[in-house]
């Protein structure tokens, strides 16, 4: 059953009036809603649930516009934003780009109607294009279509490198022997200092892992610190309090060796963090006192992305979730640049 707002939590950001009266700076900057805020959402979660109705889990948007997400990353240029219109409330979500000195608010996807009422969506749209208050439409390919037959035309096709795992039938396949056999499980699940739990209270074996991760970034393969945000709010997340997300934490004598996060909403999980020692650097390998622990920790260094995945896979399975989505292959939609009409 679909999420449902009753008529006490429309409470608009704005009213339709109001925007012939507003700059695009305060549109975004003072209108819009952070995602950060409670109040955000029962607003994005029905967003989101509407899009997979009509489009398939594809229509959900990325983790980054969900509330749980900048309760983490507190990242200010995504917002959400609720428009009274006609005894309606139409729910836009935005993006604040900057490119170089070019500034402006992107909207993602097509507009939300409360009421179902795809007229009232397109109306609220268009005058937000004719007030300026929006520059440009970011767009998955089936509102692509309807965004041609409105007028407009396609300035960038960017292609996506969404992945999503269908739970229930890649479980199927790890469960099996020959699986687990070929990509190591099966030995390092025999190891007896090889452990892995969820985490329910605040432990200093992230900061550790999260720090050599950076070190590895920086150092070995001179990546900037796109990531850096984000890895530092995971550091102080309070996460053993919030049931929306999972903290994995997989650990060789005392050395965190595999760590991973998941934002969970519905049927949905967004995989946000994967850490691991084979991309990690950090002066702990002492605690190695002979040859044999010595291999195995050479042998985890190889396979631990294959068991962070079994591992994950396999509890999240089990907690009845369809489907998972992974953060760092970004969803990049075809941008849809305004045009007269």
């Amino acid at each position: 059953m679909g999420i449902e707002l009753n008529l006490l939590e429309r409470d608009p950001c704005i009213k339709w009036d109001g925007l012939n009266k507003i700059s695009e700076r305060e549109f975004f900057l003072e209108k819009a809603m952070d995602f950060s805020r409670h109040s955000s959402k029962k607003f994005i979660d029905y967003f989101n649930d509407t899009r997979k109705n009509r489009y398939g889990y594809e229509g959900v948007l990325p983790a980054e516009f969900s509330h749980e997400y900048n309760r983490i990353a507190k990242d200010w240029q995504r917002k959400i934003i609720t428009i009274e219109y006609n005894e309606d409330l139409i729910i836009m979500v935005l993006k604040r780009v900057q490119m170089f000195k070019t500034v402006y608010t992107r909207v993602e996807g097509l507009p939300i109607s409360i009421n179902n009422n795809c007229k009232n969506e397109r109306t609220v749209l268009l005058k937000l294009i004719e007030k300026n208050l929006i520059n440009k439409i970011s767009s998955n390919s089936s509102e692509a279509e309807k965004l041609k037959d409105w007028g407009y035309t396609l300035s960038e096709k960017i292609d996506s490198y969404n992945f999503y795992s269908h739970i229930p039938s890649n479980c199927e396949k790890i469960s099996k022997n020959k699986w687990r056999t070929k990509k190591g499980i099966n030995r390092m699940l025999k190891m007896s200092n090889l452990k892995w739990k969820v985490l329910k209270e605040e432990t200093d074996e992230i900061e550790m892992i999260s720090k050599g991760f950076d070190k590895w970034k920086t150092t070995i393969e001179g990546t900037h610190k796109g990531w850096h945000k984000l890895s530092k709010g995971i550091l102080k997340y309070p996460f053993w309090r919030d049931k929306n997300t999972i903290y994995y934490l997989i650990t060789y004598k005392d050395i965190p060796v595999g760590f991973c996060v998941y934002i969970i909403n519905g049927k949905l999980a967004h995989q946000i963090i994967n850490k691991s020692i084979g991309h990690t650097i950090y002066e702990k390998n002492s605690q190695l006192t002979n040859e044999v622990e010595q291999k195995e920790f050479e042998e985890i260094k190889k396979r631990m992305g294959a068991l962070i995945h079994y591992i994950t896979v396999k509890d999240i399975y089990e907690r009845g979730i369809v489907k998972i989505r992974v953060l760092f292959l970004n969803i990049l939609y075809g941008m849809m640049k305004i045009m007269s009409l």
